[in-house]
């Protein structure tokens, strides 16, 4: 049998993760504020440019509300979709998989983030869990498509797989879709099992269901 996870556990993860990422965050802020404070050479202006710029992070590093909190408990299936989705389309799913079991696995301490944890599908021998949550984070957030749980830039997830939508893969690539297709309705299935025949569709296409 393989082994699964429940998205549930998952989210309660990434949500204890993000939450040491900011205060980790929110630290380095705050010391390099005092840094500018102290620092006898630099003008009242460059002081103040810097400092709003300190203070911007500060404010984007604090700890999770419990809405925030809510808002990802229900509201990150898109993400998880898409990227599931896409690394099925790059052949990658089995490591994507491991990935998702491995970090549900975590203890929730911040002192074993730092633990070397290496994917079996991996082609890096470096991987620590704090490295893969920062992966896994970074994608399933950014392609939820949807500022009021990830407040990214303005997006509907309508949109988002479109060819002028922001899905962007994780391979450095500017890959962007060159085609969208939705089907919305009642089928039959017959009609249903032929729109799935994979004949319909190319190695790198992403569905969604």
């Amino acid at each position: 049998m393989r082994a699964t996870t429940d998205q549930s556990v998952l989210v309660d993860r990434l949500i204890a993760y993000i939450n040491i990422d900011r205060q980790r965050g929110l630290h380095e802020a705050q010391a390099e504020r005092q840094r500018i404070l102290d620092n006898r050479n630099l003008t009242q202006t460059e002081k103040s440019a810097q400092l709003a710029t300190c203070d911007s992070l500060i404010k984007n590093n604090q700890p999770l509300s419990a809405q925030e909190r809510t808002n990802y408990r229900k509201g990150l299936c898109y993400g998880f979709s898409v990227m599931h989705s896409y690394m099925n389309a790059e052949q990658k799913l089995d490591w994507w998989k491991e990935l998702l079991i491995t970090l549900s696995q975590w203890d929730g301490q911040e002192a074993s983030l730092a633990t070397q944890t290496n994917l079996s599908q991996s082609r890096s021998t470096n991987e620590t869990y704090d490295s893969l949550f920062r992966r896994c984070t970074d994608a399933v957030l950014f392609h939820q498509g949807d500022t009021h749980v990830t407040q990214t830039r303005e997006s509907q997830q309508f949109q988002f797989l479109t060819p002028n939508g922001l899905f962007e893969s994780g391979t450095g690539e500017k890959i962007k879709p060159e085609a969208h297709t939705t089907a919305i309705g009642t089928f039959s299935d017959k009609n249903l099992m032929a729109m799935l025949d994979e004949a319909t569709f190319s190695s790198q296409s992403i569905c969604l269901i």
